[in-house]
């Protein structure tokens, strides 16, 4: 089974980005990376002033144990008052506004839970961390800047290693990468302009749509990337190994030539003669063509001068420069 070359070019693309942003307003206390670092998932980054935060919590936390003691005592209010409203000895009226004063007390305190909750949750946030595992850019804050939530991108992670190479491939190359990809006969080595190589990569991804402008389809493939050759929006050249089909012959592709019947070779037989054979083309690129039918190994094949050629002329067979 022979394997062929498709040679592409593409662009190396993070396997995994974030920008990273507070999720509360307040001033940084501390930066705790160097720019261009390398993080693990939950190392810390920053820590923004939790003070506001903390005296939030206390608040409500005083709130909540002020609010519980009343709410018990109305409790103990509401079943006394509804005893004597069942004996007639206290008005409709006075018992509803008890009954309203211990539901409203329950409703203090469960508010009071929830500014707790959200405190503690904003304390949490005060410590802001590594997403997942990269490598970080410059840090955007210094000491003592204000962050506002949501808005300030603080630092840029990136997960370069594992990365991402995308490509386009064009279309007429489709069906001999997605037999390949199934048969497991897939591989890939991408070069940088510097000549540096990546290999083990992987193809993850086919796009399910044909870009009717350029005529090709969208891969992707992850790269191990260990010694970080490959940096994200890197132009590489990538090198995509396909498979053909079994007992399939590999020939030059000055050598093929076109008529009325489609591809055609011409081979020199025993007698030093041309022949024409009509053949069936399995693969093909700018360097070589994979035939499936039409020629058996050990023929001689024409590979220039043909066009001075028909059935049956004599060939002058010359060695190669």
């Amino acid at each position: 089974m022979h394997h062929y070359i498709i040679e592409l070019a593409g662009n190396a693309e993070t396997y995994q980005t974030a920008d990273i942003k507070s999720q509360v307003t307040g001033q940084i206390l501390s930066v705790n990376f160097d720019d261009g670092q390398e993080v693990k998932a939950d190392d810390l980054l920053y820590e923004i002033d939790p003070r506001p935060f903390q005296n939030q919590l206390q608040q409500a936390e005083a709130s909540l144990l002020s609010d519980t003691y009343n709410l018990e005592n109305a409790i103990k209010e509401e079943a006394r008052y509804r005893n004597l409203y069942q004996e007639k000895a206290v008005s409709e009226e006075q018992y509803l506004q008890m009954l309203t004063n211990m539901n409203v007390l329950k409703a203090a305190v469960e508010r009071d839970k929830a500014v707790i909750a959200d405190a503690n949750l904003q304390i949490e946030y005060s410590k802001i961390v590594a997403p997942f595992d990269g490598k970080l850019s410059e840090s955007n804050v210094d000491i003592g800047n204000l962050a506002q939530a949501g808005l300030t991108t603080l630092v840029t992670i990136n997960t370069i290693s594992p990365i991402y190479v995308s490509f386009p491939v064009p279309e007429e190359h489709l069906n001999k990468i997605n037999k390949s990809q199934k048969n497991s006969d897939l591989s890939l080595i991408v070069k940088t302009s510097s000549g540096q190589e990546v290999t083990d990569g992987e193809i993850v991804f086919i796009d399910n749509t044909i870009d009717s402008n350029s005529g090709t389809i969208k891969l992707k493939a992850t790269l191990p990337n260990k010694d970080e050759i490959l940096c994200p929006g890197q132009f590489v050249r990538v090198s995509l190994s396909v498979y053909t089909e079994k007992d399939a012959l590999v020939v030059p592709s000055k050598a093929i030539q076109t008529n009325d019947q489609g591809p055609y070779i011409f081979i020199v037989d025993k007698d030093n003669k041309a022949v024409i054979r009509n053949i069936e083309i399995a693969f093909s690129n700018d360097d070589f063509v994979v035939i499936k039918n039409g020629v058996e190994e050990g023929e001689i094949v024409v590979t220039k001068g043909q066009l001075r050629l028909n059935n049956d002329t004599e060939v002058v067979i010359k060695e190669s420069e």
